[in-house]
């Protein structure tokens, strides 16, 4: 069985320490330093169809295509794929223009989800220059992925793309698009090479998914944005991190991902879910995987890293109380206080700036607060083991940098007598961190603010 999810992205509050709701919202308040009674501030919404290029990579040439064969699942997922790989639609659909020649090559998809792979192949120099001097936004702008005329916005939309470049084979591209499309109708997108050639993508599927109707108001964590006055007089942009209530109404689950149905507009919602495994463990949503959710309207939907057997998820934990995916009664869940959201001050260090991006936690501190085991081995580098897993982290800038997954390069560094670690050792972990009261002026980021973890 599966550890745990690994990644990132939206996480939720909960039920703490198995109390009551009340006692709920006010642990959860007491843990945020009550950023639930800040003041109402703006938000950033996310649109209802947004193109992000998770890789946008430069194209080039000369990787031999024979070499590398296309396999949709293990684009998408880590560890084996062997049960979902029946379920990949090989479809090679194409359509031309008299400048490029699109094809459909494979698609996968569940209710909550679709895994899309193309190709573009120039048919000219002139279009195969086009394409070569274009980044991938330039390129792919008029090429777009459509969901059906009637669908309902409440359900979400989102996607992001990759320039598959392993895959390339001379002047053509292979490209390999994420869509969050709840779609339980199974009705099908649109694949666009311009308004005139399109490409009907058909969304079958026959994976197992179990839906849980919850229907009960949580307290959730929101991301969100307001307007701070500075002493001087300047106004910024600082980050919030608030508890609101969302009412849950549905869950929705399958080997590839797992959607929310809110009753309301939820945006960038974090730590409400918990998962019980089958070996009795717990893991917050923290843990998914890392490709990102959409939280357009009133779903929110994420993708597992590793394609999951249903059978090693016993229950979705909801506000403190846990729904078997075997459609039994629900029951109060036992979860750990390690669970909780806790804050902790980022660590600045003076030869690396905060607006290159890259935080640095105290290591020990973060280890306390998570139930993890930290270990100070005799060459100065440490070792956490977290979730049955053993990392070790050494000094240096070439400290960790794990194998198959996409993260900024882990190391250590000593901070006084404080081990401190670049902030994607949490990504590692499967825990998330948001970056609460930073402040972004007129030149970029003012204030750090506090780093507030959510396992």
């Amino acid at each position: 069985m599966k550890n745990c999810f690994k990644g990132r992205k939206a996480r939720r509050a909960g039920q703490l320490t198995g109390v009551e709701p009340e006692r709920i919202k006010a642990l959860v308040a007491q843990k945020l330093g009550d950023a639930g009674a800040a003041e109402e501030g703006r938000q950033i919404r996310m649109k209802k169809h947004i193109l992000i290029a998770a890789a946008a990579a430069a194209l080039c040439t000369g990787t031999i295509f024979a070499a590398q064969k296309l396999e949709l699942a293990d684009i998408f997922f880590e560890g084996k794929t062997d049960s979902v790989q029946q379920e990949v639609q090989n479809i090679e659909k194409t359509v031309e223009n008299g400048d490029y020649r699109m094809t459909l090559e494979q698609v996968l998809n569940d209710d909550n989800k679709a895994f899309v792979v193309f190709s573009v192949e120039p048919l000219h120099e002139e279009a195969a220059k086009a394409m070569e001097g274009a980044d991938y936004f330039a390129f792919d702008y008029n090429i777009t992925l459509s969901p059906p005329e009637d669908y309902d916005w409440q359900s979400g939309w989102g996607v992001s793309g990759q320039d598959m470049e392993e895959y390339n084979q001379g002047k053509k591209k292979y490209y390999a698009w994420d869509v969050d499309f709840y779609n339980p109708e199974h009705k099908p997108l649109t694949l666009s090479l311009d308004k005139d050639h399109q490409i009907s993508v058909p969304m079958e599927s026959d994976l197992e998914q179990v839906r849980l109707e919850i229907g009960e108001t949580v307290p959730v964590i929101t991301y969100t944005y307001q307007s701070a006055t500075e002493a001087d007089g300047s106004t910024v942009d600082e980050s919030v991190a608030r508890v609101e209530e969302r009412t849950i109404e549905f869950i929705n689950v399958s080997p590839l991902s797992v959607a929310v149905r809110f009753r309301e507009e939820t945006l960038d919602p974090h730590g409400y879910l918990y998962f019980e495994l089958a070996d009795g463990t717990y893991c917050g949503n923290a843990a998914l995987a890392p490709y990102g959710n959409s939280a357009a309207e009133n779903t929110v939907i994420y993708s597992f890293s590793e394609i999951m057997d249903l059978s090693d998820i016993r229950a979705v934990v909801v506000d403190g109380m846990a729904y078997p995916l075997d459609g039994s009664q629900a029951y109060p869940a036992d979860l750990p206080e390690t669970m909780a959201p806790f804050r902790t001050e980022p660590v600045v260090l003076e030869d690396v700036s905060p607006d290159d991006g890259v935080i640095f936690i105290p290591v020990q501190q973060v280890c306390q607060q998570l139930g993890a085991q930290y270990t100070q081995l005799p060459d100065g580098s440490v070792t956490v083991e977290y979730r049955g897993q053993t990392y070790t982290i050494r000094l240096g800038k070439n400290g960790l940098q794990p194998s198959g997954r996409i993260l900024p390069p882990i190391y250590g560094v000593m901070q006084g007598d404080t081990f401190v670690a670049s902030g994607a050792l949490l990504d590692l972990l499967g825990v998330d961190l948001l970056m609460d009261g930073r402040k972004f002026g007129d030149d970029g980021v003012v204030d750090w603010g506090d780093c507030l973890i959510i396992p």
